[in-house]
């Protein structure tokens, strides 16, 4: 039977989250989107384009956060500016050169990241994001009259805010995640798998999630995979669209974490061990049928 196989795209995970705060606001183009520091470098690099034919002012910011679980299986970056004491933060002693930039229609620039941690720094890994930050340059043209106010006018700020993540990494470190409950649930549309994942080492885990539908003939029909990174131990729901309405019968679902992800530098992926399990799913025919 034809298998299907889509990639879904990852959510907050070690990759660029875009917040767009106005709509049509220019966006500088920001690379990479996952930055990994050695201690015995200390810096990284960020480059930045301004494909528009406006100028951009970019400015870029290092904030404590990572993902962590919302409660109701879905996964959010909360950002700390003052984080509490005991967090692994690089955010406070990494700082952007320059900070702020003017880019000019078609300009390129190079944003260096310097890191002065702390003498008694212990090993282990440290996180932050950074958050870069682009407006478009006001023009008299384009700034707006206030009804009720003459002569007297509003620029229009139009902003986009990319975060991307940072890890530090100081002397050996190691990771990987336990599966400590998993579920599975299949309708005719859709499969949703819940799970329990608890972090192994004192670094991120960050991985995939391929989940691979069987029929009663063990023969493939469906594979999803998701980037899924975990930082902490998280409760996660994922639903898996199915690419067709299956029929009622016998399925199974093959599950499988490992770190193959193809998004990331080689430096920035952790070996890990590869967790795969499997659970039997049923879809039950229409009552009276």
């Amino acid at each position: 039977m034809h298998s299907i196989h889509r990639s879904l795209p990852s959510a907050l995970l070690s990759c660029a989250l875009l917040v767009v705060f106005a709509a049509q606001a220019s966006a500088t183009l920001i690379a990479p989107h996952a930055l990994f520091v050695d201690h015995r470098i200390r810096s990284a690099a960020i480059f930045l384009h301004n494909p528009d034919d406006k100028p951009v002012e970019v400015s870029i910011e290092l904030i404590y956060g990572y993902p962590r679980g919302d409660g109701d299986g879905g996964v959010k970056v909360f950002l700390e500016r003052e984080p509490e004491a005991g967090e692994p933060s690089c955010a406070g002693w990494i700082r952007a050169l320059p900070r702020r930039v003017i880019l000019l229609p078609g300009q390129r620039q190079t944003v260096r990241l310097l890191a002065r941690p702390p003498a008694n720094l212990p090993d282990g890994e440290y996180w932050s994001r950074v958050a870069v930050t682009s407006i478009a340059v006001k023009r008299e043209s384009e700034s707006v009259e206030v009804a009720g106010a003459e002569g007297v006018r509003v620029g229009l700020e139009l902003a986009t805010r990319t975060i991307i993540s940072l890890n530090y990494r100081k002397g050996p470190v190691t990771t990987g995640i336990d599966v400590e409950r998993f579920g599975a649930g299949i309708s005719s549309d859709a499969v949703t798998v819940d799970m329990n994942l608890r972090r192994l080492g004192d670094a991120a885990w960050l991985g995939r999630f391929d989940a691979v539908l069987l029929d009663s003939e063990g023969d493939e029909i469906e594979h999803w995979d998701r980037a899924i990174a975990v930082y902490d131990d998280i409760y996660r729901v994922i639903a898996l669209p199915l690419e067709q309405p299956r029929g009622p019968g016998n399925y199974m679902l093959s599950l499988t974490w490992s770190t193959a992800r193809e998004d990331l530098p080689p430096e920035g992926i952790l070996p890990a061990t590869t967790v795969v399990r499997a659970v039997p799913l049923i879809i039950m025919p229409p009552p009276g049928k």
